[in-house]
């Protein structure tokens, strides 16, 4: 093959080649726990896990093209892959969390909000809020006070020499403001939190709150070694 068409060929193969993502990602659940999904690594299927109150274990992605989530179902004597997500990870994000949501009642389907989890966006030393409830809120922890409108988010720094501050959050409802925690949140040094404000559930043992509040601790992962791979192992 002449040189210069074989320098053209592989040019153009690179060019529309699709991008190949490294990506960590954990996922919540935003009802219930899902325990029957997985998705292919390469051609290996990894089940994966998703919870409401606590972040799933780690999961590496590196294919190229979307992220699709599946299920594995027997017909005809064998087993077949049933995708019920395809999720392209937005430019940039090497760290992620996932909230996966059920599109139906048999979860045949789901949708999912990204939530960019990398050291440089989550650092240590803050609380980012995410407000996914209808209900604007009002936040004071220890003496900062706080306000986020619906689908709003925000990030804060937090002072590494304090162990723990009080916290209190008050959802405004057709009834006016409403308290609906009163609590402490811990803020040691290094750790960064997740608060997650969403509507609240139907709860048998009591009153149904107007928002719940979801917070998960964690500490950023390691930089990258230089030269090293884009995804720091945690």
């Amino acid at each position: 093959m002449n040189t210069r068409v074989f320098i053209a060929l592989f040019l153009t193969i690179v060019f529309i080649a699709p991008a190949a993502h490294a990506l960590e990602f954990r996922l919540l659940s935003w009802v219930g726990t899902i325990e029957d999904l997985k998705y292919a690594n390469g051609q290996k299927p990894v089940a994966v896990v998703a919870r409401e109150g606590s972040l799933s274990p780690k999961y590496q992605f590196t294919g190229a093209g979307p992220l699709v989530l599946f299920r594995e179902v027997h017909r005809d004597g064998k087993t077949v892959r049933e995708p019920v997500a395809s999720l392209t990870p937005p430019a940039g994000f090497t760290h992620a969390i996932l909230m996966l949501a059920p599109t139906d009642a048999a979860g045949t389907a789901y949708t999912a909000r990204w939530i960019n989890d990398s050291p440089e966006v989550r650092q240590a030393q803050t609380i980012t809020y995410e407000n996914l409830s209808s209900h604007p809120v009002a936040i004071k922890l220890g003496k900062e006070e706080l306000a986020l409108e619906p689908n709003a988010k925000l990030t804060r720094p937090t002072n590494p020499d304090v162990y723990r501050l009080a916290l209190k959050v008050a959802a405004r409802t057709e009834k006016g403001w409403e308290l609906v925690i009163s609590s402490s949140q811990p803020v040691r040094r290094g750790l960064r939190t997740l608060v997650i404000l969403r509507d609240g559930r139907d709860n048998p043992y009591g009153p149904k709150e107007p928002v719940e509040y979801l917070a998960f601790n964690d500490l950023p992962p390691p930089p990258a070694p230089p030269g090293g791979p884009s995804v720091a192992s945690r």
